[in-house]
Formats: C-alpha cells, structure tokens, sequence
C-alpha cells in the first residue's frame, strides 16, 4: 500500500506542475516561510493520495474483480468515444 501512495504522489506530482496549484504555492512562498507553505502542501498531498489509496484498496477488497474491470473497461471506451468526437469537431 506504501509503494501505490509513493507512485500516485510522484505522478500526480508530474502531472500537475503547472497547474493553479502551483501559482498558488509560490505566491503563499512570496509571503510566509518557503518552509511551512511546502510543508502544507506536502501535508495535504499525503493525505490527500493517502485518502485516494485506502478507499480504492478497501473498495477493491469488497467489490468483485469482474465488475470493478468492466466498469474500468467502459469508462475507458467512453473516453475514448469523447475525444475521438471532440478531435473531429475542432478538425472541422
């Protein structure tokens, strides 16, 4: 369980750096302690994906396997669906 919440914290890490978030922490940085507004944001971050890793561990222990992998596999063909159709309008 230890080694999920590292790896979502490290690629949500990545993929969030230049989001709102960001801007926010360096404009708190410009005001308090560089310190404490990185302790926060590590604070929240941990509990945060924490959170996000015991409830889908939990929740993967009580629901069936089959249901969570079809679930999965619509949500996944349903995204697939919208973007193929939102790629097509902007070509247009």
């Amino acid at each position: 369980m230890l080694t999920a919440i590292l790896i979502s914290l490290a690629v949500v890490f990545v993929a969030e750096l230049g989001d709102k978030s960001q801007l926010i922490t360096m404009t708190y940085a410009l005001r308090h302690r560089w310190w404490v507004v990185l302790s926060g944001v590590a604070v929240a971050a941990t509990l945060v994906h924490g959170l996000s890793v015991a409830i889908g561990h939990f929740l993967g222990l009580s629901i069936p396997e089959r249901p969570i992998a079809f679930a999965g596999a619509v949500a996944f063909l349903l995204f697939a669906v919208w973007t193929w159709r939102e790629g097509r309008v902007s070509d247009d």
